[in-house]
Parts: structure tokens; C-alpha cells; sequence
């Protein structure tokens, strides 16, 4: 666990991104995503995604060209680490309440 990561895991949106793609155990899109996290826009999500990817948090498992972008689709990698899925568990509720909006 790094100081970045620790960093990272502060925000309840990359927190809600992680708790998706780990409870679900697929990788998915920020579109997908942006679906289930609401009001969260597509280019927050996007962002966010691509924080956890570079702290290896998450990995890009694939990509795909969508109307002339890239729509990447990230997997978790918190099955691993037991700390980032505390965090997780112990932060559920109060993401809850904020929606996911911070």
C-alpha cells in the first residue's frame, strides 16, 4: 500500500468504481459504469478509472473503438489485497450517503 494509493482511496468515487468492478467480478467500461453510478458523468468516471489503473489497483483488460474514441475496460485487482478490500467494506456506507458525487 502506497501513499498514492492511500491518496487515492480517499475519494468515494474511485471507491465505487473499485467496490463495482470487484462485487462484480467483470471488467467494464466508464460507460458501463457511469450507468450504475449515477450522477457520476462519463468523463469523471473515465478519470478516475484511469487513477486506479496507474495504481495498479485496477487493469485495462482490454479496449475496443466506439464512433472514433477508445472505450477501455478495466478489471479489479483487490481479490489481493486485503487492506484496499477493508477500506472498501469499512467505507461502504458513508459512499452511500454521498452518492458518489464528491
Amino acid at each position: 500500500m502506497t501513499s498514492a494509493l492511500l491518496h487515492a482511496l480517499h475519494h468515494p468515487v474511485r471507491r465505487q468504481i473499485l467496490r463495482v468492478l470487484h462485487e462484480e467480478g467483470v471488467a467494464q467500461s466508464p460507460s458501463e459504469l457511469s450507468r450504475k453510478l449515477s450522477p457520476t458523468g462519463l468523463s469523471r468516471l473515465s478519470f478516475h478509472a484511469r487513477v486506479l489503473c496507474v495504481l495498479k489497483v485496477t487493469e485495462c483488460t482490454s479496449t475496443r473503438q466506439v464512433r472514433g474514441s477508445t472505450e477501455h475496460f478495466y478489471a479489479s485487482n483487490v481479490s489481493g489485497n486485503e487492506l484496499v478490500a477493508a477500506i472498501l467494506r469499512e467505507t461502504e456506507a458513508d459512499d452511500a450517503s454521498l452518492g458518489a458525487a464528491g
